[in-house]
Formats: C-alpha cells, sequence, structure tokens
C-alpha cells in the first residue's frame, strides 16, 4: 500500500476517535440527565460498547501510524510553536507524514 493510503485512512481514523468521543460524551450525558430506566436501552453498556470501540480504534491507529513512519521518505522541518501567550517551542516534524521528533 502506498502512503497516500495509509495518510487517508489516519484521517479518517482520528474522524472516528472523534464520532467516538462524541457518542461517549452523549451517553453520559444522557446518564447524567436522568436516573429513569429505558425500556430497550441500557445507556451505561452503551458507554462501555463505545469506550471499548475507542480502545481498539487507538490500537488500530497506533499500528498505522507506525507503519507511516516505517515507509516514509522523510522529510524533515524546524519550526517554533506558540505554546502559551509568552513561550515558543522548536520542533522538528516530518512535512509529509507529520512525525514529530
Amino acid at each position: 500500500m502506498s502512503l497516500e493510503y495509509y495518510l487517508l485512512c489516519k484521517k479518517k481514523y482520528d474522524e472516528i476517535l472523534m464520532n467516538l468521543e462524541n457518542i461517549i460524551y452523549n451517553y453520559e450525558f444522557i446518564k447524567d440527565l436522568t436516573n429513569i430506566e429505558f425500556d430497550h436501552v441500557d445507556v451505561e453498556q452503551n458507554i462501555i460498547f463505545f469506550i471499548e470501540i475507542k480502545k481498539h480504534m487507538i490500537e488500530l491507529k497506533t499500528q498505522l501510524e507506525n507503519k507511516i513512519i516505517q515507509i516514509c521518505n522523510h522529510d524533515f522541518e524546524n519550526d517554533t510553536i506558540d505554546i502559551a501567550p509568552d513561550r515558543s517551542k522548536n520542533i522538528t516534524y516530518c512535512k509529509i507524514c507529520e512525525y514529530t521528533k
């Protein structure tokens, strides 16, 4: 597979993880909002289910990121980023895959 394929998958994994976090947040909101027992929906079980899926997706993303690091012909660049209004930090990252040294 090509590097472009893996980079696209990485973006999609990020989107999936963001969506899972939103789902978990919304279920926790529902759980906190009410103690009413739903007829066919066990909110706590759904939270656990989506947390487990999230853990699995994180593992898959980590494997994917390792593969990207292996196959990328890194093009490193030095940059300065702001970490606070009066503080900055020097970083070195790959312009292709965004790997940070």
